[in-house]
């Protein structure tokens, strides 16, 4: 149980994050936005590490794992405080997309399925407040495997939702694509050697799809060992071994 009791936490606080990081990437790029999910997100992490070590050392060393109500602080009341601030920021994070979606190009019904989509985090708080009103009477019960069954239960219905309803949104594909993926590929062709690193719009137009990449020994993060030639230096090798056959084909007509 004890065990458990970390990783639903742990779980919890997880899917809190993602949801949040992931608002936090399409939301506005103005102060007050980027502001309100910057709070919401540290409120979050102060209730991830409030709550695991609150529940964690709330029975005290050397047994933390050992429950019975007359050994561990408040008779387990610390979970009031945890359940209640995670009910809290669900709440928050089932609305926190939705001043982003009048700003985002998306037509009316894709606006309210999107909502209704974030909204599906009330699930959680519903939840949750079960949970609390089932694990209440059952803190101060002594026999606590008699007393468990129904709200660990709740317990794992509310894990599980918040896990359903963190990646819920991201099967809604017009959200997704509004999602910038980031983007590790970085490749140089010629012409940003010739120019300095510097190329103009016609230049990236004419680029060939074949282009060579730099020699690694000269930029950071290659790992081509493919020399880069300018066309004065291909054209300079390719005149002497045109003279070499030239001069051959001579002399094999003079003997």
């Amino acid at each position: 149980m004890y065990a458990a009791d970390l990783f639903f936490l742990f779980a919890m606080f997880m899917a809190k994050l993602s949801i949040v990081r992931m608002v936090y990437r399409f939301a506005p790029k103005s102060g007050i936005a980027k502001g309100r999910l910057m709070v919401l997100q540290i409120s979050i992490c102060c209730w991830g590490i409030f709550s695991v070590f609150a529940i964690a050392f709330q029975c005290g060393l050397p047994m933390p794992w050992l429950y019975l109500p007359d050994r561990c602080i408040g008779s387990g009341a610390l979970w009031y405080a945890v359940l209640i601030w995670s009910t809290i920021t669900d709440a928050w994070l089932a609305v926190s997309a939705w001043p982003s979606f009048p700003d985002m190009q998306l037509s009316s019904k894709q606006r309210q399925t999107a909502a209704a989509l974030m909204g599906s985090r009330f699930l959680v708080c519903v939840l949750g407040v079960a949970q609390v009103a089932l694990l209440g009477p059952a803190l101060t019960n002594v026999n606590q495997p008699r007393a468990m069954p129904n709200p660990t239960v709740f317990k794992h219905l509310v894990m599980n939702g918040s896990l359903i309803t963190a990646a819920l949104p991201m099967l809604f594909k017009p959200l997704a694509m509004h999602i910038p993926a980031l983007s590790a590929h970085a490749t140089i062709y010629r012409s940003d050697v010739e120019n300095g690193g510097a190329t103009t719009p016609l230049e990236e137009i004419k680029r060939p799809a074949d282009a060579a990449l730099p020699n690694p020994k000269k930029f950071d993060g290659m790992v081509t060992e493919t020399e880069v030639k300018s066309p004065s230096e291909e054209k300079e090798t390719y005149l002497p071994q045109q003279q070499s056959i030239s001069f051959d084909k001579e002399i094999g007509v003079g003997r």
